[in-house]
Parts: structure tokens; C-alpha cells; sequence
């Protein structure tokens, strides 16, 4: 444990000198700053993930001794693929293409990992205002503990959050389209719950108001009082389409409603701050003239575009707390959430980023870094939830 502590408190502060010597270099309008600070606060959660041992996560050890079977042909790929029980085909048909160069299995994670880490650059680079405490929120608000265990999924929730911000950036049209529904094909293959992100891309220019938001709220309350019913509604729906997830997961997101109210909160927050950019309603002329809103140059630069993804930000941290309330009776609907509350990692950093005045952005960075730093500590530590136990594979 005094391990796992060591590391994890040398990330943290890495990741901090990720975000605050671009900027003292740079300065807070440049750009390259963003690049820089999303490189490196990538790849110290790639070195993360690569270097962790068997018996760092969960799953590892089983995708350990499943890669040690394809490698030594007791396992063949033909008979994996006409019975892959836990495992998806395309997964086991990428698995199966590394093993046999005969390389050791953590080369493959490595690998693994890269594209992991690197379809996060991508999507922090692209979305966020603030890559380095993207990563950072990731690494201490649930996400990270979920990746270091169940590859698989870790995988497809990556390729999805590519799709999402290739799509968001480039204009409507039919190839946009086409490289969305091929990648989340391919997250498919890797895991079959990706499948419940397809509809997103039609969702990408929802537009945020009150009302909308007012009525996610009572369709949230609805959903945690009346949870139970609805899920066994939807699971014989399922039961019909054999959309029914496997049970027996371990969930790692919290559950029992507490995390994603946390989340709700994180969100309401996010809409009060990022909803006054585009709003001409009384509560957004309001809410501006109580709060004042950056207007620089890196600001001005992406406005448009940060304001146009928003509102789908926002309503996928509703549908992940409406999934993640299903976990008190599923956790393997519980793990699909992740493909959602994920946003959270690009909604809030953009939110703290809208203060004009740095001294107000700087300090509730500070706030919100302690706090979730504590939620860190509290469930890796206190409650022991979060199997946190950092070793290394050499």
C-alpha cells in the first residue's frame, strides 16, 4: 500500500506540473500549451497503465492467462471464436494477431493501453480547455480504477469517446457519419455494450436550456423512485432481444446512488456556468450578469464549437446517472454508464475554465482538486472499494 501511495502522489503532482508549467511558459492564451499539457498528461497515464502488473486490476490476471492460452496454441483461435463466452470476437481476433508474433503479454498491454491513451489526447485535446484536469479527474473520479482492470470495455469506452469527438469536429456530412458508426462498430467488436453509444451522433447539436434541463431533473427523480420497475420492464424488453447483460460484475463506479448524484451535482454546476454563453433567456441574462465569462483569444477561438457540444455533454452525464441508477439491481447495466458519465471529464474542466477572472478559475480548481482527491482516498482507502494495490510487472 505504501507503494501504490508513492505512485499515485507522484502522478498526482506530475500531472499538476502537466498544467502549470505550460502555463507559466506558455502563457494561458496559447494553444500549444493545450497540446503540450495533453501530451504529457497522457502519457503519464499510459506509463501508468503499462508498467501495472498481473495483479494490478481485477481482470488482469485473467487476460494474462487468456493471452498466455492463444500464445501457446492451447487455445485456438477458431475454437475461441465459434464459442467466445465472455469474450468478443473482434477482441479475441486482436488479441490473437499480437500474440502470435511472440511477444510477452505486457507488450500487448502496452500497446493496448497506447491506444487508449491515445484516443484520450485526442478527445481532451480536442474538447477540453483544460486537458491536464481532464486526466486528473479521470484518474481520481472512478474512471481510472475501471481502466486499469476490464481491458475490454476500457477499450471500446475509448473508441467511442474518438467517434464522439471526430464527429464533433468535423461538419455534418455523410463521411462524418460513416467514420463514427465504423469506430463504434469496431469499440462493438471489442466489447458488445458499446453498442449504446451509436445514437449519440444525432444527438451531438441537442441544444441545452432551463426547460430541458428542468425536465432531465423530474426525469431523473422519476427514474430513482420508480428504478426497480423500470428495470424489470426494460429487462424483459431485453430478455427478447438478447440484450441482456451478463450478472456477476463487480461494480466499480460507487453505486447505490451515491456517485451519480455526485455527478448530478457536477453537472448542474457545469450547465449554471457553460449554459450563460448561448443563452438569451431571462435565466441565462442572469446568470451572466452575476457571473463573469472569459473572453480571450483561446476562448473566442473555439466558442462556437465548445457551446455546440455542451448540451450533449450535459445529456450524456444524465443518461450515465440513469444507468448508473439501474446499478443497485444490475452492475452490468451499472458498467454501461461509464460510456456516458465519461463526459464529465470534458464538461467540468470546460465549466471551470469559463471564469474571466483567474484568481475565482484558480481557486475553485483548487476546491474541486481537494475534493476530489478525497473521493479518491475515501474509496480506495477508507471503504476499500477501489482495489487501488499498484504493482509493478517486472
Amino acid at each position: 500500500m505504501i507503494l501504490s501511495t508513492v505512485i499515485y502522489f507522484a502522478f498526482i503532482v506530475l500531472l499538476a506540473l502537466a498544467y502549470i508549467v505550460p502555463l507559466l511558459i506558455l502563457g494561458d492564451k496559447s494553444k500549444p500549451r493545450v497540446i503540450i499539457s495533453a501530451a504529457i498528461s497522457c502519457g503519464l497515464l499510459w506509463l501508468l497503465f503499462s508498467f501495472k502488473g498481473i495483479n494490478t486490476g481485477a481482470d488482469t490476471e485473467s487476460y494474462f492467462t487468456l493471452y498466455g492460452a492463444i500464445s501457446n496454441d492451447s487455445l485456438l483461435l477458431t475454437e475461441a471464436l465459434k464459442n467466445p463466452v465472455h469474450y468478443e470476437v473482434g477482441f479475441l481476433f486482436y488479441m490473437s494477431l499480437i500474440a502470435h508474433t511472440g511477444v510477452p503479454y505486457f507488450i500487448f498491454q502496452a500497446f493496448t493501453y497506447l491506444i487508449i491513451s491515445s484516443c484520450l489526447f485526442y478527445t481532451v485535446f480536442k474538447l477540453s480547455k483544460n486537458p491536464s484536469f481532464s486526466i486528473f479527474i479521470f484518474f481520481t473520479f472512478t474512471f481510472y480504477n475501471f481502466f486499469i482492470s476490464g481491458l475490454r470495455q476500457s477499450l471500446a469506452i475509448s473508441l467511442c469517446l474518438l467517434a464522439l469527438a471526430i464527429a464533433i469536429s468535423r461538419k455534418r456530412d455523410f463521411l462524418s457519419y460513416l467514420l463514427y458508426f465504423l469506430i463504434v462498430a469496431i469499440a462493438c467488436s471489442m466489447h458488445n455494450s458499446a453498442i449504446l453509444f451509436a445514437p449519440i451522433i444525432f444527438l451531438i447539436n441537442f441544444k441545452m436550456n432551463e426547460r430541458r434541463f428542468l425536465i432531465l431533473i423530474f426525469i431523473t427523480v422519476i427514474f430513482y423512485i420508480f428504478g426497480y420497475q423500470i428495470y424489470n420492464i426494460a429487462m424483459a424488453i431485453a430478455s427478447q432481444t438478447n440484450l441482456v447483460y451478463a450478472e456477476g460484475y463487480v461494480a466499480y463506479s460507487g453505486g447505490m446512488g451515491k456517485t451519480p448524484i455526485l455527478m448530478l451535482i457536477f453537472t448542474a454546476f457545469a450547465f449554471l456556468l457553460l449554459y450563460p454563453n448561448y443563452a438569451t433567456d431571462n435565466l441565462g441574462v442572469k446568470i451572466r450578469d452575476k457571473i463573469r465569462l472569459r473572453d480571450d483569444a483561446l476562448c473566442t477561438d473555439r466558442k462556437a464549437e465548445t457551446n455546440r457540444y455542451t448540451g450533449v455533454l450535459i445529456l450524456m452525464m444524465f443518461i450515465g446517472c440513469w444507468l448508473e441508477f439501474f446499478n443497485r439491481f444490475s452492475s452490468g447495466i451499472g458498467r454501461a454508464s461509464m460510456y456516458f458519465t465519461i463526459a464529465l471529464i470534458i464538461l467540468l474542466p470546460n465549466a471551470l475554465e469559463s471564469f474571466s477572472n483567474k484568481i475565482t478559475r484558480y481557486i475553485f480548481l483548487g476546491i474541486f482538486s481537494v475534493g476530489f482527491i478525497a473521493f479518491l482516498l475515501y474509496y480506495s482507502v477508507l471503504t476499500n472499494i477501489m482495489n487501488f494495490q499498484y504493482e509493478f510487472y517486472f
